[in-house]
């Protein structure tokens, strides 16, 4: 993975916002990042509420005043491992997903970090509205951290890497690459064959497509193997999988199989062609996985190109 310098975290202030904001912390001490702890509110003025009757008193509802918010940000991140140096702590009003957006552009942010399923900061399922438009329209990375993923961000010893053999996967691929290279974790490459439907054909057909499935899943192998010689010119421990299925349920499984810490797959952007990839393969995975997901947005270097990144400041969180 390219330098990250600007991270951008968005969370909810429910318990699970630990699980994010320790992945956030643990990127921040590999790469010196800059971190942006973000939540977003409704609102900070206070509304009229009616109980519905004409002639019922209207009831005055006060929100948290905005310090006492950023104050329960900063708490919250710090207890999660978050340093206050190099950190903003941001409080902002409005429609989640759209506040995360702006911020992330505003930001320059290189990666946003988010959890998949939160409470009522977020809606009471992220991924039906705010995650899911998020990965959709997201400018940069976009790390999904599930509820499920219990392990400590900082013990990362296995990667699966979705490849598809599309420029987006090849990014994927050195992102993958450049994060092992960092936690000396050992890479787990999966492509899934899917030709024809998984259900078998008549017998009448004088066609072998087990034969024909197989030399596929091998031709597939051959080139994940000379994918490996391409791109991986440091010595790192790297596994080649081809296999027949579809392409989100057989990612999961080998990550299932591998006890993976983290899978990462490439995105086709912000173009109206990323709905059926993240419709049927990427939102799939985000929303099965038991670990974080990293989508992988913009084109990165290749690992030896790579150069060590610096330590950020508080001042350049304001650049």
């Amino acid at each position: 993975m390219k330098q990250t310098q600007r991270v951008l975290c968005a969370i909810d202030l429910s318990e699970l916002s630990a699980a994010p904001l320790k992945t956030a912390a643990t990127i921040q001490r590999w790469f010196g990042s800059c971190v942006t702890v973000l939540h977003v509110v409704p609102t900070f003025d206070a509304l009229e509420v009616h109980n519905g009757e004409w002639f019922d008193p209207v009831s005055i509802v006060h929100f948290r005043p905005h310090d006492e918010v950023v104050e329960k940000i900063r708490d919250m991140a710090v207890k999660a491992g978050v340093p206050e140096d190099g950190t903003r702590f941001l409080a902002v009003a409005g429609q989640p997903a759209a506040a995360i957006l702006d911020q992330a552009a505003a930001t320059r942010a290189d990666l946003i970090v988010l959890g998949t399923n939160g409470l009522r900061g977020i809606d009471q399922l992220l991924l039906g509205s705010v995650a899911d438009r998020v990965l959709r329209r997201a400018p940069c990375d976009v790390l999904s951290v599930p509820p499920r993923a219990r392990r400590d961000p900082a013990r990362l010893t296995t990667i699966v890497c979705g490849v598809d053999f599309s420029h987006e996967s090849l990014y994927a691929v050195r992102a993958a690459f450049a994060l092992a290279d960092r936690a000396a974790a050992r890479v787990v490459l999966v492509h899934a064959v899917e030709w024809l439907p998984e259900e078998q054909p008549a017998d009448a057909i004088e066609f072998n497509v087990g034969d024909f499935c197989a030399r596929l899943v091998h031709d597939a192998q051959q080139r994940l193997g000379r994918l490996v010689v391409e791109e991986s010119p440091l010595a790192r421990a790297v596994r080649a999988k081809a296999v027949s299925g579809r392409p989100y349920r057989e990612i999961l499984r080998v990550a299932a199989d591998e006890h993976a810490d983290l899978i990462v797959v490439g995105h086709r952007g912000r173009s109206r062609s990323s709905a059926p990839l993240l419709g049927s393969t990427v939102d799939a995975i985000v929303r099965g996985a038991s670990c974080p997901v990293l989508t992988i947005r913009a084109p990165h270097e290749r690992v030896d190109e790579c150069p060590a990144p610096a330590a950020q400041t508080t001042a350049s969180c304001a650049s």
